[in-house]
């Protein structure tokens, strides 16, 4: 399911009524308009009887924008929503007499964009409601259609969703009828509920459902497809639905069937369709998924100092674990592909002659492939003690020290090359830096080249990194210790090395042939030339 089906619900919700709520009949408060644009402001006035002596007092508070023209005395106020974004905001004011509270009345705006001048982008529509009542069609001119369709009759492990869906539906977004009154009709959209006989003013979730459309929802829904038996769905049109035999090229479908009804599971919820989303739907590998939820955890590790209010939400995403995924092999170069790889360059070219010391460092040193198009000419140093010096990854200074081999062709490559110490030791034609692109590009081409000879090469993905898992088997084959391997290799930690034991064959031979039974000679077994015959002949 996409992430996006929360960012629309809220999208969906966002064009909310104004209401008036109070706790005595006495009291009443009024905005001048239930739809205010941003940058604009309204006036909202309280209405109170007072009792025989009583002088009221008003104390106003708001949830956004800026209130002005506030006193002790004052009904009425300026309501500014400057600098506001869209959204709905709810103003509230206490009525008290002599230091005695009387009661308190709220009202709630609804906040649009700005009508657009020329060249800026289009205003936000405000989403209205409406029933669409069974043999009626929906209403031409609106921007956009959206339907809050079920599946199939509520069942007891659906209806409490279903009947939280409706209350939504008709508690945060106000009737079409009056945003008409405020906006012409191209400019809002409507979100239809499919119903069997038109309701009264004020229906409620339970008379919807149980006067819910299902056979016009069924058909709205199997023009996507037959497979959606629950709900709630949403789909969103340019233009009515009703009527037409598929689906039009351009729709949104909102699967809302998986989405918690219980408000401290929506955040894990939240994160996990997140992490699923990465894997299954951007192709992302388990191992970056896992590196999305370390992000994730340190977020809410921070946000558990500063919000302990918070503290039982952060917990539960803080108690999602990383998935666990297969670890196969590392790829590496065996000698005589290395040596068919160096072999390929056109050393007749200047760009041969370049690759081919590039090539050269790279299976010698094993720097990653970012080490090594930073490094400038005097990073390499080929007197006495011939190095390079290089910034490895978290910032940590490396020296590498050089084969003669190395040396040799490096200086050829400096003698042609020419330019100060502070330039790039590899560039392009044109005197760039070369890229890590053009570093895969390179090695890419010379394994096609150099397979024509090494045939096994075919068979493996070379890339710089693998160049590096090269470097480092040759000195394991070697028998460099591995603590040296991975100071050579720049790792942080020397586990990290054990990825090469793993992959080396020959080494786990070597121990097997050491617990091998006396009389058994060692090594691999080898067949005959008769039982070879044999095997090919059946």
């Amino acid at each position: 399911m996409p992430l996006t089906i929360i960012a629309l619900m809220v999208a969906l919700y966002s064009a909310a009524a104004w209401a008036q709520t109070a706790t005595d009949s006495r009291f009443a408060c009024i905005p001048s308009s239930p739809i205010v644009r941003a940058g604009e402001a309204l006036g909202v006035s309280a209405y109170a009887v007072a009792s025989a002596g009583e002088r009221l007092q008003y104390m106003w508070t708001q949830s956004g924008g800026q209130i002005s023209g506030a006193g002790p005395g004052t009904p009425k106020i300026t309501w500014n929503f400057k600098d506001t974004p869209s959204g709905i905001y709810k103003a509230t004011v206490t009525v008290s007499s002599a230091g005695k509270k009387l009661g308190e009345c709220s009202v709630q705006v609804t906040v649009v964009e700005p009508e657009r001048g020329v060249g800026e982008a289009p205003a936000a529509r405000t989403t209205g409601r409406a029933f669409l009542v069974a043999g009626a069609k929906e209403d031409a001119g609106y921007g956009l259609y959206s339907y809050l369709l079920f599946g199939a009759p509520p069942t007891d492990s659906t209806r409490a969703r279903y009947l939280k869906a409706i209350q939504a539906y008709l508690t945060l977004i106000q009737t079409i009828n009056d945003l008409r009154s405020y906006r012409p009709t191209n400019k809002l959209n409507i979100t239809y509920i499919p119903v069997e006989a038109r309701p009264a003013d004020s229906p409620t979730a339970e008379w919807l459902l149980v006067n819910y459309d299902f056979t016009r929802a069924r058909i709205l829904l199997d023009l996507l497809s037959p497979g959606y038996h629950t709900g709630p769905y949403f789909i969103s049109a340019l233009a009515p639905l009703s009527g037409l035999p598929s689906m039009p090229h351009n729709y949104l479908f909102q699967d809302l069937s998986l989405v918690p009804t219980q408000p401290q599971d929506l955040v894990t919820w939240w994160v996990g369709a997140f992490l699923n989303h990465l894997e299954n739907e951007r192709g992302n590998t388990v191992r970056t998924r896992n590196a999305r939820l370390a992000a994730i955890h340190s977020l809410f590790g921070y946000a558990a100092v500063r919000h302990p209010e918070h503290a039982a939400d952060i917990q539960r995403v803080l108690a999602i674990p990383l998935k666990r995924y297969g670890k196969a092999l590392i790829t590496y170069l065996a000698e005589d592909e290395i040596t068919a790889l160096l072999a390929a360059p056109d050393l007749a070219t200047w760009t041969g002659r370049r690759d081919q010391a590039l090539l050269v460092l790279a299976c010698q040193t094993g720097l990653r492939a970012t080490e090594l198009t930073s490094l400038a000419i005097g990073d390499a140093h080929l007197g006495t003690g011939a190095h390079v010096s290089c910034l490895g990854k978290g910032r940590k200074q490396r020296i590498t020290p050089l084969t003669p081999a190395t040396v040799t062709v490096l200086r050829s490559w400096l003698a042609e090359r020419g330019g100060l110490p502070a330039d790039p030791l590899f560039i392009t034609r044109r005197g760039t830096p070369l890229s890590r692109d053009a570093l895969e590009q390179r090695i890419a081409k010379y394994t096609g080249i150099a397979a024509k000879t090494c045939p096994s090469l075919l068979e493996k993905k070379v890339s710089p990194h693998v160049l590096r898992h090269s470097a480092a088997m040759r000195l394991l084959s070697a028998g460099v210790d591995t603590s040296v391997i991975a100071l050579w290799m720049g790792h942080e930690n020397t586990a990290t090395t054990q990825v090469y034991i793993h992959a080396d064959l020959r080494m786990k031979e070597k121990a097997l042939s050491r617990v091998t039974a006396p009389e058994t000679p060692p090594g691999r077994y080898r067949p005959g030339d008769k039982l070879l015959a044999f095997l090919e002949a059946l």
